[in-house]
């Protein structure tokens, strides 16, 4: 889901990008036909081409307004350019706080995934893993994401760094102590400690 979250942020972001473009083609086209216009009434033969370049804008227009419906699943109110571009950056903050979402819920199935090797239970990870199920529902059903799906998205969240200090293996001598003096803080120093000594490890990894 995450891979095609990011393709339709491209593809609208594409879009938006040749919308623009039109934009300005239609700005100077409207130039050129108001020129046209006084020198006609001036008795001055049109400059040629004209009629060329309204017809290669509007088949143009007619290309992008069909991608735009497709993109979006639905025919905009109105077939103007401002208001599908309109449609369309709404469209993309939509697929914004989709990725958004689908990213913090990730790093949720990732902490309760996790798994503690040792003989006996860890009540730490136990009770963590309790939090972030209860957090999970939570960011599923908001209307929007929250600060903390935020955080959780951009890599922000203690979650996240007790992920990098279990999981990671390439962490410089100071990354490893900043990530467990961190984690201590944050979760508590049995978890931090398990995390730095590998002791938490993905389920079937």
């Amino acid at each position: 889901m995450q891979a095609t979250v990011s393709t339709g942020i491209a593809e609208v972001e594409r879009l938006i990008s040749e919308g623009q473009r039109l934009q300005q083609r239609l700005g100077e086209l409207g130039e050129v036909l108001r020129q046209t216009a006084l020198q006609l009434e001036q008795g001055t033969p049109a400059q040629s081409g004209v009629t060329a370049q309204l017809v290669e804008v509007s088949k143009l227009l007619e290309g992008w307004y069909t991608q735009a419906e497709q993109l979006l699943g639905r025919s905009p109110d109105e077939l103007v350019l401002p208001k599908v571009m309109e449609a369309l950056y709404g469209h993309k903050h939509q697929l914004e706080l989709a990725q958004i979402r689908q990213q913090a819920l990730d790093v949720l199935e990732d902490i309760s995934a996790l798994a503690y090797q040792g003989s006996e239970e860890f009540l730490p990870l136990s009770g963590l893993q309790f939090d972030a199920l209860s957090l999970l529902r939570d960011i599923q059903t908001a209307p929007v994401p929250g600060e903390t799906a935020r955080a959780l998205a951009a890599g922000k969240h203690p979650y996240n760094a007790l992920l990098r200090l279990a999981l990671e293996p390439s962490l410089s001598n100071e990354e490893w102590l900043a990530l467990l003096q961190h984690l201590s803080q944050e979760l508590g120093t049995e978890l931090a400690v398990a995390a730095a000594r590998r002791q938490l490890v993905l389920s079937g990894s």
